[in-house]
């Protein structure tokens, strides 16, 4: 009898036990609703940590389960800077339901943010470059704390490194410290650089140019430094030489990559002769015809040549051109030009003359310089004066620079460039006889807004010679027609030994490239800026384009009787 007493108390027990786990066992599954001020991002973030962590852990009662869900919930807040919420979980298991349902209500509590960022990486120039762009990182003093910006001021930092050759740099020793009583970040990035990657070996393919050329285009040297900006900039200046139609500039990775990289150069080259072919009007010189040809690749050491004839109304001339690369080829070349002008009408006299020509010419993006010996035999002749023979020898230097600044608070800046010439020359029948001439130029683009700007350009031109005879026709200063004087026929100012010209246009932007713009025109042909000033005004439509630049429109001379209206069209590159 005692032993049935017993079975029968161990068995209520056992029930008893079973019981009280159904009671408190975790259900099957688990839904989420979250109240409070956060955004839906932050939302979805929670459910998200919630979700993988309930499908990984194995959680054995509903208590645990309330402890669980505050202390996932709290880590899934910290990367959005909360690490003080305040939460409570309210949990139901509807009867005869598998799923439970929890309803948290969050308070986040006080934002983190970030109370000190510093970097440590050394005292190398690439080390001063990251430390001066820390700035403009992500993660800023006294802004809200968040992970990812924490994470992306990290990567660009370390991005920084990679594209100045430094690709084994990492960070793994920053450190990030919260204080949540405080509600402060302190983070320390430390950037070990590592060694710097060097180029070792140039590969080509499928060019017929010479190594060394291509070398000096890429401004290749065994042993320099590598870098991101260094390739971009190697594969730019290829594809800009006109040899090739596509260029592929890369670095041969492998395994056994260390401080050393091999370079491999793949292209392919563009056909050898091009020819040219083309018809255009302007307002100044009316029609005209362009035809010729051009060798882009001679032999391998990147010689060029190339020919034309221009068949015009006012202008027909040949001419024909052969181009040697610099020991820079990206950005100088030399070349020599011989021009055989038939006919040159320039409104006050015409003229025929053969020019020879040696050029030396160094072309960047923002600046140019251009130094040239010219020879030239002209035969004038002057619309007032006597038929006119010269042998002149002279020198020549061009050259621009432009630059751009901001000025208020307007983001896109002003484009200001500067243009000068001079001119020495000598007649080859007298030494003793001679000219210099001196130009300088100045343009400035000022955005108003997004939709309008303001361009002011203005030149000034001098001769310094006590006859104006002795300068040849083409090379007298004169002014008028559809790029300078819109209200004047073309150069029907002139010819001067001085002159003075000063354009304001204000543009209003349309659609893509076409703007609509009206404009001041000045101008005079003495030293004295007051004396003898003409003006034109009008208004037009101008397209513009990187390769090229279309203007036309209607413009008043002010300064003549009857102040008549004229038609202009430039069209110019």
């Amino acid at each position: 009898m005692a032993i049935h007493l017993n079975f029968l108390k161990n068995t209520l027990l056992i029930f008893y036990c079973l019981s009280l786990s159904m009671a408190f066992a975790q259900p099957p599954c688990h839904t989420f609703k979250i109240k409070s001020n956060l955004n839906s991002t932050e939302h979805n973030t929670i459910k998200l940590y919630l979700n993988e962590y309930f499908k990984q852990q194995s959680i054995p009662s509903l208590l645990d389960t309330k402890t669980s869900i505050r202390r996932v919930t709290q880590k899934a807040l910290q990367p959005y800077g909360y690490f003080t919420p305040h939460i409570q979980i309210d949990t139901q298991v509807p009867p005869q339901q598998t799923c439970a349902r929890h309803l948290i209500s969050i308070q986040p509590g006080p934002l983190t943010h970030f109370k000190s960022i510093r970097l440590h990486c050394g005292h190398t120039p690439t080390c001063v470059l990251i430390q001066s762009a820390l700035h403009d990182m992500p993660a800023q003093l006294g802004a809200p704390f968040t992970t990812e910006q924490y994470e992306k001021t990290l990567e660009q930092l370390l991005n920084i490194a990679i594209r100045k050759g430094y690709y084994h740099a990492h960070g793994n020793h920053s450190t990030l410290t919260i204080n949540p009583n405080t509600q402060s970040a302190y983070v320390d990035y430390t950037i070990d650089l590592g060694p710097k990657l060097k180029l070792s070996s140039l590969i080509l393919q499928d060019t017929q140019l010479s190594p060394t050329l291509v070398q000096r285009y890429l401004s290749f040297e065994s042993g320099a430094p590598y870098s991101n900006q260094w390739l971009e900039q190697a594969q730019m200046d290829l594809l800009a030489s006109d040899y090739f139609n596509r260029v592929e500039v890369n670095p041969l990775w492998s395994k056994q990559t260390q401080n050393t990289i091999p370079i491999s150069v793949k292209v392919k080259e563009k056909k050898p002769i091009d020819l040219l072919a083309g018809i255009g009007y302007d307002s100044d010189t009316d029609f005209k015809a362009l035809f010729g040809f051009k060798q882009r690749l001679i032999n391998r050491f990147g010689h060029r040549f190339q020919s034309t004839a221009m068949i015009g109304q006012q202008d027909r001339h040949f001419t024909a051109q052969y181009d040697i690369p610099g020991y820079h080829p990206a950005f100088e070349h030399f070349s020599f030009e011989t021009k055989r002008q038939s006919y040159l009408n320039r409104g006050f006299g015409h003229s025929r003359y053969w020019l020879n020509k040696l050029q030396f010419k160094r072309l960047k993006s923002d600046r140019m310089i251009d130094l040239t010996l010219n020879l030239l035999n002209e035969h004038s002749t002057p619309l007032v004066g006597l038929y006119q023979n010269t042998r002149l020898l002279y020198t020549e230097l061009n050259a621009f620079k432009t630059f751009e600044f901001k000025y208020f608070s307007y983001h896109t800046p002003i484009q200001l460039k500067f243009q000068m010439m001079g001119r020495i020359a000598s007649h080859t029948h007298d030494i003793t006889s001679h000219f210099q001439q001196a130009q300088l130029k100045a343009r400035a683009l000022m955005p108003l807004t997004d939709e309008q700007q303001l361009i002011l350009s203005t030149q000034f031109s001098r001769s310094f010679v006590s006859n104006l005879s002795e300068v040849p026709i083409s090379l007298q200063f004169a002014t008028g027609g559809a790029q300078s004087l819109r209200g004047y026929a073309y150069n029907s100012l002139g010819p001067s030994k001085n002159l003075n010209v000063s354009n304001l246009e204000y543009r209003l932007h349309l659609k893509d490239e076409w703007y609509a713009a009206c404009f001041v025109d000045r101008a005079n042909l003495s030293v004295n800026l007051k004396d003898n000033v003409h003006h034109s005004i009008g208004a037009g439509i101008v397209w513009t384009h990187p390769v090229a630049h279309v203007s036309l429109g209607l413009a008043r001379a002010l300064s003549l009787p009857q102040r008549p209206l004229r038609f202009y069209l430039s069209v110019s590159t």
